[in-house]
């Protein structure tokens, strides 16, 4: 299985934000596949997250945390309008003039694919207020009674539905790389590790797909009260490594405040970081040549570094080059991810090195 063909399956499997029950499992089993002899196991966290672990069996073996989450933006049905048509709230937050004709599913007994109906140009009034979301339909093409059949309901979640495609110099343009771009590409590292037979050796690694970041963060902010069967809690490891989505230079975007797309994936400098930390991952890719971007964020980074900081665990962020963040049409670089891959397989690597108690100042 290719990266392109792990990503395409990942993104396949719904996991909107408040309903990552309907897709866990299946995740965690081809997550399971596509890194085959790195992890010892996996399971659930009691919120619903996945937890894979690596022990390395050594007495006091640093532990290192790596993070991405797998939940998404999406909706779920508000109402039920009769003749097919159905009302969605959004799940996440998503700007209503990209939706207007974007295909999604609705995933009732079976998913069903549907659009977002808009009105004609020429019956569109002049002066229509502004778009939100609650004054869009979602058109089935389904009959009450086919409705009540596949068992589309209130409540039922709902998620963008176009297969990924690759456009020119490998970028790679699909619905639900944020965040599930970055968990691939840890499972990826993970994946190279283990097929060339260099498998950390001195440190213990976590990998939590966490749910709940696009609306209240709760796979983060339990995660430091979770505990392993082995009496290890998260509150005790040495750092996390926080990965999701930055935004990348496309027009109307400053670059001083993205990334280059094809560039490298970009390392985070701010308030919610460990200075440390970020400084091993910047001396750790000038060691391995391998391309990095920095950018300076303010006192949050938006990602679940926040609230795993406050919870006293450090952390540092890497961040996949994006753009269209939140639509049905995000782009991410796939040569991004096989270098930020290569880069934090030597992050797991040498992370027994890191002085995470030191500062050093420039």
């Amino acid at each position: 299985m290719t990266l392109f063909e792990f990503i395409s399956e990942l993104v396949g499997i719904p996991t909107v934000v408040g309903f990552e029950r309907c897709g866990i499992h299946p995740i965690g089993k081809l997550c399971t596949e596509y890194s085959a002899g790195f992890f010892d196991s996996y399971s659930l966290t009691p919120t619903g997250s996945l937890l894979f672990s690596r022990l390395c069996g050594k007495k006091n073996a640093k532990k290192l945390v790596l993070d991405a989450h797998i939940d998404t933006i999406g909706f779920a049905v508000s109402e039920l309008c009769g003749n097919g048509f159905v009302k969605v709230k959004s799940m996440g937050g998503i700007d209503p003039y990209v939706l207007p004709s974007a295909p999604l599913y609705l995933y009732g007994k079976q998913p069903v694919y549907g659009v977002f109906s808009s009105i004609p140009p020429h019956l569109a009034q002049k002066d229509a207020k502004k778009l939100e979301v609650s004054d869009l339909y979602v058109d089935t093409g389904l009959s009450d009674e086919q409705m009540k059949q596949d068992e589309i309901e209130i409540g039922t979640p709902c998620g963008y539905a176009e297969p990924p495609v690759l456009l020119q110099n490998r970028t790679l343009a699909s619905h639900s790389l944020d965040d599930k771009a970055c968990a691939a590409t840890i499972l990826h590292a993970c994946r190279l590790l283990a097929q060339s037979g260099r498998e950390p050796a001195d440190t213990d690694i976590f990998v939590h797909l966490s749910v709940g970041e696009e609306k209240t963060g709760i796979g983060a902010q339990t995660l430091p009260y979770t505990a392993l069967e082995n009496g290890f809690d998260f509150s005790k490891a040495d750092a996390a490594l926080v990965m999701d989505v930055n935004f990348a230079h496309a027009p109307g975007v400053h670059d001083y405040e993205s990334l280059a797309l094809g560039k490298g994936a970009g390392v985070s400098y701010s308030a919610t970081i460990k200075r440390a930390f970020t400084d091993f991952i910047v001396q750790t890719a000038g060691k391995y040549e391998i391309p990095l971007q920095t950018v300076v964020e303010m006192c949050s980074t938006g990602t679940n570094a926040g609230t795993l900081h406050r919870n006293g665990l450090p952390c540092a962020v890497l961040s996949l080059p994006e753009t269209n963040m939140h639509t049905y049409s995000e782009c991410v670089s796939l040569d991004d991810m096989e270098n930020c891959a290569a880069l934090v397989g030597e992050i797991m690597r040498d992370f027994p090195t890191a002085n995470l108690g030191e500062v050093r100042f420039k």
